[in-house]
């Protein structure tokens, strides 16, 4: 639509938002044909009412915080350095998240697997999983971050030629590309803490590292240091809620 010159916003995002209904509409169709006794039915369910606002909003509420905390990150950069610098800022942010973003097929897979490993298994069963799980995310996020910093420069110039402040993308990007690899490693245990419905160690590190982060972007030196600062901290806090789930629950940190 965008390229076919609609202009107004707000026609091009209730376009955009339509892709998830038709998603929606696709996947319960596909799944009616192989379960066709499945019906969809409204009723009331106290058990699953409370689970919907107790676990589920600890879940959002987990989820929600990176992207509201990096909207404020923005802000505070862009009043502090320049508004040149929130640009720098996000072209660098949205390039890093890649090898992450392939990762997350995993991440998003591994809660019905590790309830269905904690039923049949128990804590073995889920030690295992989480042992499994870290290792093949490392053995993907770490050689392709690795690559994708080596060839940075020819990267960054490749896709934005010689424009200014190329540079301090280039920086962004490598800081960016470092932390997310570092948190990669820990999301499995998050994972798992969902899946054993123990969302409060994740939400509780999120939010923590997010604001401190964020509070941190005022007082720092450079773009460079707010950076690594909003994004470092939550990288240890995955390490944090593996630890405080391994107390917890068990699953096993090493």
């Amino acid at each position: 639509a965008a390229r076919g010159g609609v202009r107004d916003l707000d026609a091009l995002l209730c376009l955009y938002t339509t892709g998830s209904v038709l998603t929606f509409a696709l996947v319960w169709l596909t799944v009616r044909r192989q379960l066709p006794a499945l019906r969809v039915r409204l009723g009331w369910d106290p058990v699953a009412a409370r689970d919907l606002l107790w676990f589920g909003g600890i879940v959002q509420f987990a989820t929600l915080v990176p992207p509201l905390a990096e909207y404020a990150f923005r802000l505070i950069i862009g009043a502090r350095f320049g508004l040149a610098f929130s640009a720098v800022y996000d072209l660098g942010a949205r390039a890093a998240m890649l090898p992450r973003s392939l990762a997350g097929s995993l991440f998003s897979a591994m809660i019905p697997f590790a309830v269905q490993t904690a039923r049949e298994q128990g804590d073995t069963g889920i030690q295992a999983l989480v042992r499994t799980t870290v290792r093949h995310v490392a053995l993907f996020v770490l050689p392709a971050t690795a690559l994708l910093a080596a060839f940075s420069g020819a990267l960054v110039h490749a896709w934005l030629g010689d424009a200014p402040l190329l540079e301090a993308v280039r920086r962004i990007f490598l800081i960016l590309l470092a932390a997310h690899a570092l948190g990669a490693v820990t999301v499995p245990a998050a994972m798992v803490g969902r899946a054993l419905a123990k969302p409060a160690p994740e939400a509780s590190c999120t939010a923590l590292a997010f604001l401190v982060g964020v509070l941190s972007a005022r007082m720092v030196p450079s773009v460079e240091a707010a950076t690594l600062v909003l994004w470092g901290l939550p990288a240890i806090g995955g390490f944090a809620t593996w630890y405080w789930l391994h107390r917890t629950a068990r699953l096993g940190f090493a």
